[in-house]
């Protein structure tokens, strides 16, 4: 089913080749995305130095009320702001799949990257650039209505499963690049030869986390329709499981 697609029974639904459906119905589908948060968060703290960048910050509704950013740099906006951090992996086969009765947005979706996800996430986050300059954005109009409108700024890290990232988010790295002025500190001892720079340093890292947890959240969705747990590392029977078991025996 995987190698080329197909009709999944117990799915009741088209699975693309790639098997990125399995990927969104795995019992950890999270997981991908709080990996490539947690890169994201790395960039940001080695940029915003003397800054504090939390995650999933528990104290959100005070600046940012109904709408919990991935990050958040306290302080660091213009004026004295936060700059909240939003960070989306999207995929573009299951917004074409989707989008039947949307046949722009499916020719969109499948011609070329981020045709079918980017206006739609940045619509959903942040609304029209035009209401929000005039300061006419409610609730209705998106996710982020009351950071935006007490002067927050909101930074979209949008991605796509096979790797793209929007513009926005490369300016992005680039903006935090030029804070450090480019440099490697103490990232230098652990770069290779071609991370040379803040940026192709922290985009290899973020990229590296995409593709990496994509091919977990995979391999996880296929155990979990198939019900196989032989090579699980964390269910009992499992490899590392049974290692241990007979670590515990030689002993």
């Amino acid at each position: 089913m995987i190698g080329g697609g197909g009709d999944c029974p117990k799915l009741g639904k088209y699975v693309d080749a790639f098997g990125d459906v399995l990927a969104n119905k795995t019992s950890k589908h999270s997981h991908r995305h709080n990996m490539l948060v947690r890169a994201w968060a790395t960039a940001w703290r080695a940029a915003f130095a003397g800054v504090e960048v939390p995650t999933d910050d528990s104290d959100f509704n005070n600046y940012s009320r109904g709408a919990k950013p991935d990050l958040t740099a306290r302080w660091a906006g213009l004026f004295r702001h936060h700059l909240l951090g939003e960070v989306k992996l999207v995929s573009p086969i299951s917004t074409a799949q989707d989008a039947d009765e949307d046949l722009p947005k499916h020719k969109r979706a499948m011609r070329y990257g981020l045709g079918g996800t980017e206006q739609e996430q940045k619509k959903k986050m942040i609304g029209l650039a035009s209401k929000a300059r005039n300061g006419n954005l409610t609730k209705k109009d998106c996710h982020y209505f009351y950071a935006l409108n007490k002067g927050h700024q909101v930074s979209l890290m949008i991605h796509e499963v096979f790797g793209a990232w929007t513009q926005d988010a490369v300016e992005l790295l680039y903006r935090m690049s030029e804070i450090r002025e480019g440099r490697l500190d103490k990232e230098f001892h652990s770069a290779c030869r071609t991370e040379r720079s803040f940026s192709s340093y922290y985009a290899t890292r973020i990229s590296v986390a995409l593709h990496v947890n994509m091919a977990i959240m995979i391999r996880q969705g296929v155990r979990d329709m198939t019900g196989d747990v032989t090579n699980s590392l964390s269910a009992k029977g499992g490899k590392r499981y049974q290692a241990k078991a007979r670590r515990n025996n030689a002993g």
